[in-house]
């Protein structure tokens, strides 16, 4: 949905965030934004629903697939050739707990395109509450607690005027 905004209502917002999704390919040929767009994206590596390497997303366990997609890379590269981007500064952020994740951040600079990599993270919010149920974690994989993407969104829509 957050992408599609991106794409189809750039005069209505003046940034964007997704959090663990990818670019649908069905939308790639006709996205033309009326202007750059202000792109921050979480993604994780291990996500057992959306995949890192494009495909299929998948809707849960027993419904099928939910749409094709871009890979994460591909989807970061859409944005970043959009916007006029030029490389990113990578940077590890401290792993500060046991939680089997570890994040990268990705900055494209000026050009306003940001990313989240989440090595080991799972189908789940960043920062988000961890569950207490074992089941959880075996279906949605690894939550990471390294990062709070509501905090991280805030700062980030702040930057654009919000």
């Amino acid at each position: 949905m957050t992408l599609r905004l991106a794409c189809e209502a750039t005069r209505v917002f003046a940034a964007y965030a997704v959090a663990v999704a990818n670019m649908p390919a069905s939308l790639v040929g006709g996205c033309r934004p009326a202007r750059r767009v202000p792109v921050l994206f979480f993604a994780a590596t291990e996500d057992p629903f959306m995949p890192w390497s494009g495909g299929e997303v998948r809707r849960g366990w027993l419904r099928g697939a939910g749409g094709r997609v871009l890979s994460t890379l591909e989807t970061i590269g859409f944005w970043s050739r959009y916007d006029g981007c030029g490389g990113s500064r990578t940077t590890e952020l401290p792993n500060r707990l046991n939680d089997g994740t570890h994040v990268r951040l990705h900055d494209f600079g000026r050009c306003g395109v940001v990313f989240y990599e989440i090595q080991g993270g799972g189908h789940g919010w960043p920062g988000g509450v961890r569950s207490t149920d074992p089941r959880a974690e075996r279906i949605l994989g690894h939550v990471t607690r390294e990062i709070n993407a509501t905090s991280v969104m805030l700062d980030f829509f702040r930057r654009y005027g919000l």
